[in-house]
């Protein structure tokens, strides 16, 4: 913590918290020698930094060039409906497979073939049943901002499932990705 800044990372998560505001880390924060390993260029995005290389050393520099990170703002609706699809779908899974569910989610939304919004993606007849009656953990609402945020595991994909449980999807679609217990379709 300092001014204006307060930071937390763990080891072996898939995200770090720069003021209340979580980006995603894919091959996980790590600890090597008793310090925690982030990736430069998400570091800097969340400091407010620029990062340049020095051509002769390899040395890395962080230019403060803006301000830390603050809290996201998020549309109350789309987290709420998101983080409980996530958590219905995936609240098993590890970090990458949640937010793995929330890209799908989100993907649809962006496609002219599927509903508009994450509401209606989720009420889709059929689609995400379980969303409508549970409670989503904190991890399931860290995936849900993380998606909000734009971090997508998987690039393209529409649709999953169990990784070996046969559907339409697998028969009709190129798997994109298998995450934790799910495959991933596009």
């Amino acid at each position: 913590t300092g001014d204006s800044l307060r930071l937390e990372a763990s080891a072996d998560t898939a995200y770090f918290m720069v003021n209340d505001r979580y980006f995603y880390v894919p091959h996980l924060v790590v600890l090597h020698e008793g310090a925690l390993m982030l990736p430069a260029e998400t570091l800097a995005e969340a400091l407010g930094c620029s990062l340049t290389t020095n051509e002769q050393d390899g040395t890395l520099t962080l230019v403060k060039s803006g301000q830390p990170a603050a809290a996201g703002t998020y549309e109350e609706e789309d987290l709420y409906w998101l983080s409980r699809a996530i958590y219905s779908e995936s609240g098993n899974q590890p970090m990458k497979g949640r937010i793995a569910v929330g890209t799908v989610i989100l993907n649809r939304v962006a496609s002219p073939s599927f509903p508009d919004t994450v509401y209606e993606v989720v009420y889709q007849k059929g689609q995400f049943p379980g969303a409508t009656d549970c409670t989503p953990n904190a991890e399931s609402v860290i995936a849900a901002k993380l998606c909000l945020d734009g971090a997508n595991a998987v690039p393209g994909a529409y649709w999953f499932n169990g990784a070996d449980e046969p559907c339409w999807a697998s028969r009709n679609k190129a798997t994109v990705a298998v995450i934790g217990g799910h495959a991933f379709y596009g």
